[in-house]
């Protein structure tokens, strides 16, 4: 449930002015009404990175002239802003509607829109997908859990195998050299050297992330470089092949120096594991996940370390080494680390080492008020209901109190990426001001019980102290408001503001003036 938390002033129907009541049907422009250009946008295909753009027409077949009171999205890709301006009668407003997806997914989102002086709320409903740049992860599209696994199995299976001896000499000379330095990933420790016999003369060797006894032996595992990286001899040894995790208690070994922040001991566990320096954390994550999804769990070495790693994961995030590192490996092997170009793919799974679970589909109920107000001349408002999950929305039950309230014609079943409405009358003799609740059951698991205040204010316009008459007291207490002598509060508002501009002044009092000489 996405509930859009803004101040909420329905104007409609008045002594002077009539209010414009909407028209959902998008066939054509309506004299009269309110009419939208579409119900739902639909942005397509959009590139990661970019923003598309769409534009929902709104126009204003009244009388009156109409003001944005809200216009606000859900959805995180989603944006619109329309700056505080009206819209004339027989006139048109066209309002820019925005989608910049972060992934390859479709996303669903809804456009609220409030307008002063209707009687309806106005929902759009949002639609986009996005894309990532080039080719080479369009099959994953819209996929998640183990389907996701698979596809990107598929994507980095059977690359270029360079062998051990190759793989360790680009790895040596090229991608983990920078001007002949080579600098070992759990030491830190930084030597002079241009190529693979240079760094092995000074105590460099090369780690496999992945241990060679627990699965990487034999190529290409072995020499696969999205896991192996340059280290200092003693503290490769120092990890041999325990399991990577988080250091309760060290049992570093005498006689290997160490300067750096990497330790081995025991974790919460008791279970002897080896925790890498933090700048080396996210690395040895993205590199083990790698691992699994190109050449599976071997040994089950993966199981006990998930947790750890996906701390790891986010706690250190890609960097710009790690991106060029796998641009130089994509040179030589023609394929790429999945989590180093998209570190959003952990999201979408749940387990690398185990069964990852699908998305649950649910609906997403989206109500644009955080009250309702009603007033006595309307026959009645549409409170508009969105659906932007991916069940459809079911409402069960709808009870409103007290009986001065009462609920119309509403749609029950609110497909996904839809909006439907539910009908609220308000109906009194007496002044004043009446609240209430109203009270949605659905099968939104987020809002099964949804419940949303509703005020309805029983004056005319103009009659700002609320006695049930427009006469001079009224005209003296907004000349009060204008010179800040009293301050209005939200029912007195809207009482005052006359011509629907948002703001109680002089141009108002002129208003009931004219009303008062009229009668």
């Amino acid at each position: 449930m996405k509930q859009i938390l803004t101040f909420f002033l329905c104007l409609s129907a008045t002594l002077l002015w009539g209010f414009t009541p909407f028209d959902a049907d998008t066939g054509g422009y309506l004299e009269g009404f309110v009419t939208i250009s579409d119900s739902r946008l639909d942005f397509g295909t959009a590139e990661t990175g970019t923003q598309a753009s769409l534009t929902l027409t709104i126009y204003n077949g009244g009388s009156e002239v109409l003001s944005f009171q809200m216009v606000a999205t859900t959805g995180e890709n989603f944006s619109a802003w329309a700056a505080p301006q009206t819209i004339m009668p027989a006139s048109a407003f066209e309002l820019p509607v925005t989608f910049a997806p972060t992934q390859n997914l479709t996303t669903f989102g809804m456009l609220l829109i409030r307008l002063y002086n209707t009687d309806s709320d106005i929902l759009v409903a949002l639609r986009g997908t996005g894309d990532y740049q080039g080719t080479y992860y369009d099959a994953t599209t819209d996929l998640w859990g183990e389907d996701l696994k698979a596809q990107l199995s598929n994507i980095i299976d059977g690359h270029h195998d360079l062998g051990y001896n190759t793989a360790r000499d680009r790895m040596y000379d090229t991608i983990d050299n920078e001007n002949c330095t080579v600098q070992g990933v759990y030491s830190g420790i930084i030597i002079t050297a241009c190529n693979r016999s240079e760094a092995q003369a000074q105590g460099f060797d090369t780690e496999h992330t992945w241990p060679k006894s627990m699965g990487a032996q034999s190529s290409p595992p072995k020499s696969d470089l999205h896991h192996l990286f340059p280290t200092y001899a003693q503290f490769n040894s120092t990890r041999g092949n325990l399991p990577f995790g988080n250091v309760i208690i060290s049992n570093w070994p005498s006689g290997v120096p160490n300067n750096s922040d990497s330790d081995r001991g025991y974790d919460s566990n008791g279970v002897e594991v080896f925790e890498p320096r933090d700048v080396h954390k996210g690395d040895v994550a993205r590199a083990m996940f790698y691992f699994a999804l190109r050449y599976g769990n071997p040994y089950n070495f993966l199981d006990n370390q998930e947790a750890a790693l996906r701390q790891w994961f986010y706690q250190d995030p890609v960097s710009q080494k790690e991106l060029d590192r796998n641009e130089a490996i994509y040179g030589y092997q023609y394929n790429r680390s999945p989590f180093v170009d998209h570190p959003e793919f952990l999201e979408r799974i749940s387990s690398i080492s185990g069964t990852a679970a699908d998305p649950v589909s649910v609906p997403d109920l989206v109500v644009a008020a955080d009250t309702l107000w009603l007033y006595s001349w309307m026959t009645d408002y549409n409170l508009a209901l969105g659906n932007s999950g991916t069940a459809s929305l079911v409402i069960n039950q709808i009870d409103i109190t007290p009986p001065v309230f009462s609920v119309g014609e509403s749609q029950t079943t609110v497909p996904p990426d839809s909006t439907g409405h539910v009908s609220v009358s308000f109906f009194s003799s007496a002044t004043g001001i009446f609240t209430g609740v109203l009270t949605l059951n659905s099968n939104d698991p987020d809002n099964l019980d949804f419940t949303l205040p509703v005020k309805a204010v029983n004056y005319a316009l103009g009659d700002a102290n609320t006695d049930g008459a427009i006469d001079v007291l009224d005209v003296v207490l907004m000349i009060g408001f204008i010179y800040q002598l009293e301050i209005p509060d939200t029912v007195q508002q809207f009482l005052t503001d006359i011509n629907f501009d948002n703001q109680m002044d002089v141009l108002d009092i002129v208003t009931v003036v004219d009303i008062l000489l009229s009668n």
